[in-house]
């Protein structure tokens, strides 16, 4: 682990923030609910979003806060439920559909929309699901829908037909054995076995949430089916809860919103802090005893180590190879010159050329990739004429992707005409999209940020509508892609700030280099991300003075097409931010 960078008050300001994004989400996801063109993700978008704003703030010790957004949060539950009874065809309500909703009405103690959920049908018999995961799913729902309308009889049908499932099922599926004998305790009023098998189950769930699939993820932060328990069990008076250690357990989450920390950019961290897994603060009191209190004033959420580098392999022992022979520099050029005549995508053709040294072939791949692009945009349609689920103000428009593969290429060519061009379209497409939703995001998807270089490079006057600068930073911190250092450089690009710029910028090559030595399908070695952010940053007048790691950097390149070398792998020098492809006039980054 490496030494702490950061203090608690950092950590909470992430949460604090992971808090403020998905509440602006949820708001945003709102207002678009009843006009996306598959309605069933429409409604239950802002159900998730208001479910992420009660659980960060219960993580902050602020329930106040969580209670409302939980209550939002069910309000579009119940929308979608109501919605998929109506749909018909292929749309219905699944178990896991109405299990979701029934546990989110059951932790939040919200017992008029419990009352609501458990008044709607469900249909259990779903062809989609396994056979292991039909015969759980269908019981654990008739679990909670027996033990919450206080049907005894059917709870028991119910934790028979949990205990049936096999545990080759659950070591497969990670699943929850003791769910079963859980339910029989509750039906026997037995509170030691009851702790037994919810420690049991919230042990389970560690080991989920340290090295299985929820490890490094929000999922991980609550047991859910230990504290949907509980809270069944607490109703009928049985003093539910689970050992202490379950109340502080350590876990690990990404950090993803602050991008960086004493002027540093953060990159991918990991915060290690102190979380209550079946949290005190949702457990009911049990009736005929003293109000269920923490037994210190210990917040949900108590972070206590900083952030730390994301974890490393463990040591193996050293095995003594020998190596093979170094493949003749040659014999390297040769394989990626038949590579090159092969074929391949723009960015990779582009790549090549420049590491057999020929810059001029190099932009002409780029110059003909931009006019496919071009080709491809003016020949599609993003929506059709004849499609009643979109909104008539967004029909007839082109393809936006390939509108943005255009407008990057011609950045990097310098293309003025079609820089133009494409930006007025992508400009028509986002006044379209703000007169059907006012309050959506506009900027989604991994190359969102090629429209902010767009606002950016667009004088004011021709998009008098379009955001301001503070719009623009607030626009650039929340953007997401395959880099995580692309946040922090579009938050320095929108404040011209050449030194973050430049520290950006090699933040996303120190990401980028590692995957060249994958042997399996590894990216084009030039990064055409930096390349079009560096060049956004030239056009803005603001110099890129990136040090020399990365202008030479070694690509190895595994040889397949020559039969006698098949297998073996060679290196070739390339710069990876593409500076020989901006040689034409002031569009080319400043050198070292």
């Amino acid at each position: 682990m490496s030494e702490p960078l950061v203090t608690d008050l950092v950590i909470r300001r992430e949460f604090e923030a992971q808090r403020t994004v998905a509440r602006m989400e949820a708001e945003a996801a709102e207002a678009r609910a009843m006009s996306v063109v598959r309605r069933e993700y429409g409604l239950v978008g802002p159900a998730g979003y208001w479910e992420d704003v009660g659980w960060w703030s219960l993580r902050l010790g602020e329930p106040d806060e969580a209670w409302p957004a939980f209550r939002r949060s069910l309000e579009w539950y119940l929308r979608w439920l109501d919605y998929l009874g109506t749909a018909g065809p292929p749309l219905r309500r699944r178990a896991s559909d109405w299990m979701i909703v029934i546990e989110r009405a059951i932790l939040w103690g919200d017992r008029e929309a419990e009352a609501a959920v458990l008044a709607i049908p469900v249909q259990t018999d779903d062809g989609s699901l396994s056979r292991g995961r039909l015969v759980w799913g269908r019981g654990w729902v008739e679990a909670l829908r027996a033990l919450a309308l206080g049907e005894d009889d059917a709870a028991a049908a119910a934790a028979a037909i949990l205990e049936s499932v096999s545990d080759d099922f659950h070591r497969a599926h990670q699943g929850y054995p003791r769910c079963g004998p859980a339910v029989r305790a509750i039906l026997e009023s037995d509170s030691e076995c009851l702790r037994v098998e919810l420690d049991a189950i919230c042990a389970q769930h560690v080991v989920f949430a340290t090295r299985g699939n929820m490890r490094l993820s929000e999922r991980a932060l609550q047991c859910i089916p230990a504290t949907c328990l509980a809270i069944l069990a607490r109703r009928r008076g049985i003093p539910a809860d689970v050992d202490e250690r379950y109340h502080a357990v350590r876990l690990k989450l990404p950090v993803t919103v602050i991008e960086e920390w004493q002027g540093e950019p953060v990159g991918r961290q990991i915060v290690e802090g102190t979380f209550d897994i079946v949290p005190r603060v949702l457990l009911p009191d049990v009736p005929g005893r003293p109000p269920h209190r923490p037994p210190s004033p210990v917040p949900p959420m108590s972070v206590s180590v900083a952030i730390e580098q994301p974890d490393r392999p463990r040591e193996r022992p050293t095995v003594t190879r020998r190596r093979r022979p170094a493949v003749d520099e040659a014999i390297v050029r040769e394989s990626l010159r038949r590579r090159e005549l092969a074929g391949g995508s723009v960015w990779q053709l582009a790549s090549w050329a420049l590491m057999l040294g020929d810059p001029v072939r190099a932009r002409m791949h780029l110059v003909r990739g931009a006019s496919e692009a071009e080709r491809a945009w003016r020949g599609s349609v993003g929506f059709r004429d004849d499609d009643p689920a979109v909104p008539a103000e967004l029909r007839g428009f082109p393809n936006h992707n390939y509108l943005r593969t255009h407008f990057a290429l011609a950045l990097v060519v310098g293309d003025e005409g079609a820089l133009a061009e494409t930006a007025r379209q992508m400009n028509e497409w986002d006044r379209a999209l703000l007169r059907v939703h006012p309050s959506s995001p506009i900027r989604i998807g991994v190359t969102a940020y090629l429209d902010l270089i767009r606002d950016l490079l667009t004088p004011r006057a021709d998009r008098p509508d379009g955001p301001d600068e503070a719009t623009l930073a607030r626009t650039a911190s929340r953007l997401r892609g395959f880099y995580q250092h692309l946040p922090y450089t579009c938050v320095a690009l929108v404040e011209r700030d050449p030194e973050r710029l430049a520290k950006g910028l090699a933040g996303i090559l120190a990401e980028h280099a590692p995957r060249l030595r994958l042997k399996t399908a590894p990216p084009p070695p030039v990064c055409e991300e930096a390349v079009y952010l560096a060049g956004a940053g030239r056009r803005l007048g603001i110099p890129i003075r990136l040090g020399g790691r990365y202008r030479q950097y070694p690509v190895p390149i595994l040889i397949r097409n020559l039969p006698e070398y098949v297998g073996q792998i060679g290196k070739l020098p390339c710069d990876l931010l593409g500076e020989p492809l901006w040689a034409r006039g002031d569009t080319a980054p400043a050198g070292t």
